[in-house]
């Protein structure tokens, strides 16, 4: 049966599976979710006609949701056959930076934010994160059965890899959830969009199209938030076979030009051409992972959008166009801007010696006041007050103050890839926010630097630039963490940003890990990296906390359990590391004789010790726990196959599993649910 396995998978390349294992996906699956969750956000306001033409292409709910499904395209290509090359072309400020080519289309976000300056808000409702993935897990547990009902041992081996997929694809749906919500924050700015477009019809009045133009220049807009780093593009959709309604596109093209100065770009469609019946050519495009799973598809290939090769390129073209030409362009004048105005003085002699303390105050002590009297005219109070920065009773930092715009320059070098930049420039604004106390901003900004050094060096690893060590580790990032988790959890009570925070270092420790032991051992290096052990013992103690923290409900946890059995999987290097171990120990003179334990016979001393198989199988035990066989008898049923499997594997050792065979163990106790439920199904 030929199932949609890249319709759950929705923007993931396909070939990043460099490893197919039903308790985990591979780290490079998880690193292109996040380059693409970091992409920089386009947000789409539309009037009704412009709608109703977007909805003859298929069954969408308006251009936003249609334009998501070019999100992949832009990424991997149109046959998703390459990865995110996350690498810009030069990491000189001056230079232009090409970024990954990853953008990502949101819903009209300056109408959802409205006049809130503070905004501390949670990233997401964890109540409504475990209803959308205890929904996904339902979608996938129905499209497993489609191989056998009730699912048995055979047909999962013989699908193995097509269930795996399926099965990965959880926990890929539960990464993409932290990055679901479009609303913008007062303390970073990765939701804060860099383009709107405006996509009108060639029918719309005047009236409408000024109203749907003028949004981005609403005084209800929050001070925090930056309008001139928003780069406003008008889209103008035409039937191209109404000549009428094209001439009278390219007017307002021309109105658009003169009376408001912006770009338009106007785009004639070929409705019929998006009619599609057996068309060979036919392009298949997958949903984006960061939509919700709100709206439902009639389609039999759930929310697959299927558009004919003219309708795909009369979309394709005039966007990369504007994305290419337009966004780029605008974000690397802007970078620019920022690094000649703020920057250059910040990082010159004089900017050294006082950049870190604020002169000019009104306080008679001040070196620059002279000793003044204490009375101040009027307008030296009001020039006083326009240098203050930070709003200490809304918690935020003005549009215009230099701490906001290092902040967005920061993150526009990460969008872009540039992690030495980002880390830099996060670094140079990091001492005014210690002594504002404006602890939601330094939190977020140590997070990003600690994702920007582990980014950056599993992009260098097996190149023989210096690694990530186990000092560094211990004196610059976890430091960092550790604040930033306090910081998070405690002072703002930002519950969400400690889970995203935790997770997403967790991951970038894993990735960083598999990479430098993919690299060390393709180089055909005699010992893999002494640091790959350090890395995914790092990753496992975030996930670990994580799971200590009970933030999570039993559900996410279970996957986050399955996780860490995944990285004790990846701890197997018996083929490189194997001839370390040819040696038999001498028996310790000081260890006593215990009879209570386990002999092992005649050990296969070339690969004792170099497995974590009994700590992989226990974390699995553990998260059929959680998953309980009684809500959860599909996943809870492929967990035990899969731990069946890896004891098959071990069958040379019965002293190494025999601690599972126990009458009372979680294992029995486990099989003996799922064996009586089956009973009762048939």
């Amino acid at each position: 049966m030929d199932l949609p396995i890249p319709t759950i998978y929705g923007s993931i390349s396909r070939t990043a599976n460099s490893a197919i294992d039903i308790c985990g996906s591979s780290s490079l699956n998880v690193q292109q979710l996040l380059l693409t969750a970091y992409a920089p956000k386009i947000s789409v306001v539309s009037s009704a006609s412009a709608d109703s033409i977007a909805k003859e292409f298929g069954e969408v709910e308006n251009v936003q949701h249609l334009l998501s499904y070019f999100e992949s395209i832009f990424a991997y290509g149109s046959n998703y056959n390459s990865t995110i090359n996350s690498i810009t072309n030069s990491i000189n400020p001056s230079a232009n930076l090409a970024g990954s080519g990853c953008v990502r289309f949101v819903g009209d976000v300056f109408r959802m934010i409205g006049n809130n300056n503070s905004n501390y808000e949670e990233l997401f409702n964890l109540k409504e994160f475990s209803e959308e993935l205890k929904d996904y897990v339902r979608v996938i547990d129905t499209s497993i059965e489609k191989f056998s009902d009730p699912p048995n041992y055979t047909s999962f081996k013989e699908n193995y890899n097509k269930i795996s997929n399926l099965q990965n694809s959880i926990y890929l749906k539960l990464i993409a959830l932290l990055f679901l919500s479009q609303n913008m924050s007062s303390f970073e700015c990765f939701n804060h969009p860099v383009m709107q477009l405006v996509v009108i019809s060639g029918k719309d009045s005047k009236s409408e199209i000024s109203e749907l133009t003028s949004s981005l220049n609403s005084s209800n807009l929050p001070k925090w938030l930056d309008k001139s780093s928003i780069l406003q593009h008008i889209i103008i959709l035409v039937d191209q076979n109404d000549t009428e309604t094209l001439q009278n596109a390219l007017k307002i093209q021309e109105d658009m030009k003169v009376r408001l100065g912006r770009r338009s770009t106007v785009i004639p469609l070929n409705v019929e051409s998006s009619k599609v019946c057996e068309d060979p050519s036919a392009m298949r495009l997958l949903p984006s992972l960061f939509r919700e799973t709100k709206f439902k598809s009639k389609n039999k290939e759930s929310n697959v959008l299927i558009l004919g090769k003219e309708a795909f390129d009369s979309w394709k073209r005039p966007l990369q166009e504007i994305i290419s030409r337009d966004l780029l362009l605008f974000m690397n004048s802007k970078i620019k801007q920022w690094n000649d105005e703020v920057v250059t003085p910040r990082t010159s002699l004089t900017g050294r010696i006082f950049g870190g303390r604020k002169w000019g105050s009104s306080n008679k002590s001040s070196f620059f006041s002279f000793g003044s009297s204490q009375s101040a005219s009027a307008g030296d109070k009001e020039n006083n007050s326009t240098k203050i920065s930070y709003d200490s009773t809304g918690g935020y930092y003005l549009a215009e103050s230099p701490e906001m715009i290092l902040r967005k320059l920061a993150d526009w070098y990460f969008m872009l890839g540039d992690y030495k930049n980002a880390y830099t420039i996060y670094g140079l604004v990091k001492k005014n926010m210690i002594n504002d106390k404006a602890y939601a901003h330094l939190s977020s900004l140590q997070e990003y630097s600690v994702f920007s050094l582990l980014l950056g060096a599993s992009g260098k690893s097996g190149t023989g630039a210096q690694p990530i060590t186990p000092k560094m580790i211990s004196s610059v990032i976890n430091p960092m963490l550790d604040s930033s988790f306090y910081s998070y959890l405690s002072r703002c009570n930002l519950k969400t940003c400690t889970l995203r925070l935790t997770i997403i270092a967790a991951e970038l420790y894993f990735f960083l890990g598999q990479t430098t032991d993919y690299n060390t051992a393709s180089n055909e290096s005699a010992l893999t990296s002494p640091n790959v052990e350090t890395y995914y013992n790092e990753s496992m103690i975030l996930f670990k906390k994580v799971i200590d923290s009970k933030l999570f409900d039993n559900l996410s946890n279970s996957y986050l359990m399955q996780r860490i059995a995944y990285v004790y999987l990846s701890y197997n290097r018996t083929h490189i590391d194997g001839k370390l171990q040819g040696n038999i120990p001498e028996p310790s003179y000081y260890e006593s004789e215990n009879p209570s334990k386990l002999q092992v016979s005649n050990p296969n001393l070339e690969n004792f010790g170099l497995s974590r198989s009994r700590r992989l199988v226990l974390w699995l035990l553990l998260s059929i726990k959680e998953l309980n066989p009684d809500e959860q008898p599909i996943q809870s049923q492929l967990m035990v196959w899969r731990i069946d499997d890896q004891l098959h594997t071990d069958s040379s050792s019965k002293a190494a599993i025999s601690w599972l065979q126990r009458d009372d163990g979680l294992l029995a106790k486990s099989k003996a649910k799922l064996h009586s439920q089956n009973s009762l199904d048939s």
